[in-house]
């Protein structure tokens, strides 16, 4: 396929990962960063970091991250064409940014990067601490990401125009709201569908504006049930509903409000909207279709087994985009988005084992 006609364009922030493997909390605790949490910190405050890591000589893997990357690498994984994945977004004037370039071309994703001269290229640092992770990130280049450096506003416009589906996550919505606004207006036009990832609970504090006004215009929304959750509240959105299934059935009634016909995509006029929660080791809710509420049971996997959770909900993304893009019933989008899911935390990084990558791929 010509990668000017791309099944997948992706947005969002670029962002090199660097995961550890520690043994003790000790410097977690010294920097006050709770278990399981996300944290906006400095670029100064991530290299001291980094460096306190190095000095105990942790295990550790630097890795192409971040929400939009780890769902395009692996939903182009998944397909036997290459290049049918675009990853649009801002990247810094640095070697993690060419870095990044060459890792997704690698993995057969087509990059179109805006390189702000003056910035560095968003980085993570995950630390992992036996089943839990922490998580602090400094968004660089993609903080000040907007449509006066949108250098290749034509090209992704482009690339928009002629692709099935259009991704957009939580921290490129926040900071990069009128790239967002321009795009979304494009995918309309031409009956792109939009999908759009909430990413990570304070995004959904913080952003919860923008992330509204996206929604209003997105076909697909997932987040996980804390994101979910301070999301609604941080909106003043159903207070009332005491269950997280009516919750989910309210939410996607407001998404069919405002619905726009997508005629790109097969079997979107099937499903139409999709609202996806996973909740851990809990079941899915999925709601879809003229309110069909689905409660999906997520595989159990042992304890042992699991290596690094960090990435599973863009994974799960991934694979669920990949699948419906294959006009797979939505229970199966389901099925293939938990197996990959499940094959990721496995392992330290983003891959696909090849017995998952063999049943599913296509």
């Amino acid at each position: 396929m010509d990668p000017s006609s791309p099944l997948l364009v992706a947005f969002g922030i670029p962002t090199v990962d660097f995961s550890f493997l520690v043994s003790d909390k000790s410097v977690i605790d010294k920097h006050n960063l709770q278990m399981d949490s996300q944290h906006e910190k400095t670029t100064a405050f991530l290299d001291g970091l980094k460096n306190e890591f190095y000095e105990r000589q942790y295990e550790f893997k630097k890795i192409t991250g971040g929400n939009s990357q780890i769902s395009s690498m692996i939903f182009q994984s998944l397909l036997k064409v290459p290049y049918q994945t675009v990853m649009c977004g801002a990247v810094g004037d640095d070697d993690e940014g060419i870095e990044m370039d060459k890792s997704l071309s690698k993995k057969l994703v087509k990059t179109s990067f805006d390189k702000l001269e003056t910035q560095r290229s968003a980085a993570t640092v995950i630390i992992v601490h036996k089943s839990s992770r922490t998580v602090a990130a400094t968004n660089g280049a993609g903080e000040v990401y907007s449509t006066r450096n949108w250098k290749n506003m034509e090209t992704h416009l482009n690339l928009v125009r002629s692709s099935s589906l259009v991704l957009f996550e939580g921290f490129f919505i926040g900071f990069s709201s009128d790239i967002v606004s321009k795009v979304v207006e494009s995918c309309n036009l031409y009956g792109t569908v939009v999908a759009m990832n909430l990413s990570g609970s304070y995004v959904a504090k913080k952003y919860s504006q923008q992330l509204l006004d996206c929604l209003k215009n997105s076909d697909i929304l997932i987040g996980n049930r804390g994101e979910f959750d301070l999301f609604c509240s941080s909106v003043g959105m159903l207070p009332h509903l005491a269950s997280l299934a009516d919750r989910v059935k309210a939410v996607h009634r407001m998404m069919t409000d405002h619905s726009v016909p997508k005629h790109r995509m097969r079997g979107a006029e099937q499903w139409k909207k999709i609202l996806i929660v996973t909740n851990n080791k809990d079941p899915i809710y999925c709601a879809y279709g003229d309110g069909i509420l689905l409660r999906f049971p997520v595989p159990t996997l042992p304890e042992a087994k699991i290596v690094d959770t960090c990435g599973a909900g863009d994974s799960f993304l991934g694979a669920f985009l990949y699948a419906l893009v294959k006009q797979k019933p939505i229970e199966k989008c389901l099925e293939i988005g938990c197996a990959v899911s499940s094959s990721v935390i496995q392992c330290h990084g983003y891959e696909i084992d090849e017995i998952t990558l063999k049943k599913y791929a296509a």
